[in-house]
């Protein structure tokens, strides 16, 4: 199960990469990512959530992309999800949209 949702957060990855403040729809549409973002971290076994390592053991490079713990990982996207719904800042800002 865990590779179907590695494909799945590949994906969802990219099309948040792809997703342009500009473009049509875009509230609708980074809400829909958020939403499938919760459900992949919600559906992952915990048990099989990437652990993180110590950043000592890292490059400056690989400490970029340290993985978040699973609690960590749904609090962001429901931060992310609740300021979508409620407009308290406007996630199509550039800053809003490198945040998530």
């Amino acid at each position: 199960m865990p590779a179907d949702l590695r494909a799945m957060l590949e994906t969802l990855r990219l099309q948040l990469l792809s997703l342009s403040v500009t473009a049509p729809y875009y509230y609708s549409r980074l809400l829909r990512i958020t939403q499938q973002l919760d459900y992949v971290g919600q559906a992952w076994p915990a048990d099989d959530w990437p652990v993180r390592q110590p950043p000592e053991s890292l490059s400056r490079r690989q400490i970029h992309g340290l993985a978040l713990t699973r609690q960590q990982f749904l609090e962001q996207i429901a931060e992310v999800e609740s300021r979508v719904l409620n407009a308290e800042q406007t996630p199509g800002s550039y800053a809003g949209h490198q945040h998530l």
